[in-house]
C-alpha cells in the first residue's frame, strides 16, 4: 500500500516537472524574465526581512496568497480522486512557494513570524473549497466591454493579476514594492494583446486608422491610470523622497502598455494570433522598469505608431 502511495505521489511530481517545462517553453523569453524577477524578489526579500513589522506583513500576504491559490485550483478534484495522500503533494507545493521567503528570513532573526504562513501550507490541503468563479466574475464587472482584451486575458489569468494588484495595495509602505508588483501586472497583461480581433470589431467605430489608434491608446491608458494611479499616489505619499524615481518607473509602465498596443496593430492581420512579438516585448518590459530605461520602449512605440497606421490603412477610410 505504501509502495502504491509513493508511486502515485512520485508520478504527480514528475507530471508537475513536465508541466513546468511546457509552460517555460510556451512563455519563451517571458520565462527568462520571470526567473530574473524571482532573483530580484529573492534579493529584495532578504533586505526587507530585517524589520519585524515588514516580515509580519509579508507573512500575512503569503497566507492570503496561499488561500487564493488553493481556492482556484482546477486539479484539486482530480488529485482527491486519483492520488492517495494528495495532501502531501499540496503541502510540498505550498512550501516550495514559501521557500525563497523562508530562506531569506533566517538571517534577519524574525523567522517566527512565518509560522502562520507555514501553518497555512500544512492545513489548507485538508480543506476542499467550493468550486465557484465569483471572484473572477466580480473582477470582470469592473472592466467595461470595450476593453475586450482585458476581459479575455483576465478570464485566463485573473488570479495572478488580482493577487499582485491586491499585494501592490498592501505593500505601499515598502519602498518600490508596489511599483514592482504593478510592473509584474503590466508584464502579465502584455499577453492580452497577442490576439488580433476580427475585422468587424476593428472597424466598428469607422473613421481613419490614426483616429482608431489614438482612441485605443487613450482608452487603455485611461483605464490603466484608473487602476494604477491610486496605488502610485499612496506609495508616493509614503516615499516622497523617492518621487523622481517613482514618477520615472510609472511613466515606464505606461509606455510599456502603449508599446504592447502599438506592436499588436503594427502586425495586424484579422483574427491572427501573433506570438512572435512576445520575445521582443519581454526585453522591452525589462527596460521599462529601469529609470530612464523607458527611452527605448518610447522610441519603439513611436516607430510602431507610424507602422501601425500604415498597417491599418487598408481596413479604414484613409
Amino acid at each position: 500500500m505504501n509502495e502504491v502511495r509513493y508511486s502515485s505521489v512520485s508520478a504527480i511530481f514528475n507530471l508537475r516537472l513536465k508541466q513546468a517545462e511546457r509552460i517555460a517553453y510556451g512563455l519563451g523569453s517571458y520565462a527568462v524574465l520571470i526567473v530574473l524577477s524571482g532573483i530580484v524578489i529573492f534579493i529584495y526579500s532578504y533586505f526587507l526581512q530585517q524589520k519585524a513589522a515588514i516580515v509580519q506583513g509579508m507573512s500575512a500576504l503569503a497566507c492570503v496568497g496561499l488561500v487564493g491559490i488553493h481556492r482556484s485550483r482546477k486539479d484539486l478534484r482530480f488529485l482527491q480522486l486519483n492520488i492517495s495522500g494528495y495532501q502531501q503533494v499540496l503541502r510540498t507545493e505550498y512550501f516550495l512557494i514559501l521557500l525563497p521567503f523562508l530562506i531569506t528570513g533566517l538571517p534577519g532573526g524574525h523567522f517566527i513570524y512565518w509560522l502562520p504562513a507555514m501553518a497555512a501550507a500544512i492545513i489548507l490541503p485538508w480543506f476542499t473549497p467550493q468550486r465557484e468563479n465569483k471572484a473572477m466574475n466580480g473582477l470582470l464587472r469592473w472592466i467595461p466591454l470595450k476593453l475586450f482584451e482585458w476581459r479575455s486575458g483576465l478570464r485566463k489569468m485573473w488570479l495572478p493579476v488580482y493577487s499582485l494588484y491586491i499585494a501592490a495595495w498592501a505593500g505601499v509602505r515598502i519602498p518600490y514594492l508596489s511599483l514592482f508588483l504593478l510592473w509584474l501586472v503590466s508584464v502579465l497583461a502584455m499577453s492580452f494583446f497577442d490576439h488580433n480581433e476580427d475585422l468587424a470589431m476593428l472597424t466598428e467605430r469607422g473613421g481613419s486608422a490614426k483616429k482608431f489608434l489614438q482612441h485605443k491608446l487613450i482608452l487603455h491608458l485611461s483605464w490603466v491610470s484608473v487602476w494604477f494611479m491610486p496605488v502610485v499616489v499612496l506609495h508616493l505619499y509614503f516615499h516622497c523622497e523617492n518621487a523622481l524615481v517613482i514618477i520615472l518607473i510609472t511613466l515606464g509602465m505606461m509606455i510599456l502598455w502603449a508599446f504592447a498596443i502599438l506592436a499588436k496593430y503594427s502586425h495586424y492581420t484579422p483574427g491572427y494570433h501573433y506570438m512572435k512579438q512576445s520575445n521582443f516585448t519581454a526585453v522591452i518590459a525589462l527596460l521599462s522598469i529601469l529609470p530612464f530605461g523607458f527611452v527605448f520602449p518610447a522610441m519603439y512605440s513611436l516607430y510602431y505608431y507610424f507602422k501601425a497606421i500604415e498597417q491599418l490603412k487598408p481596413y479604414f477610410d484613409d
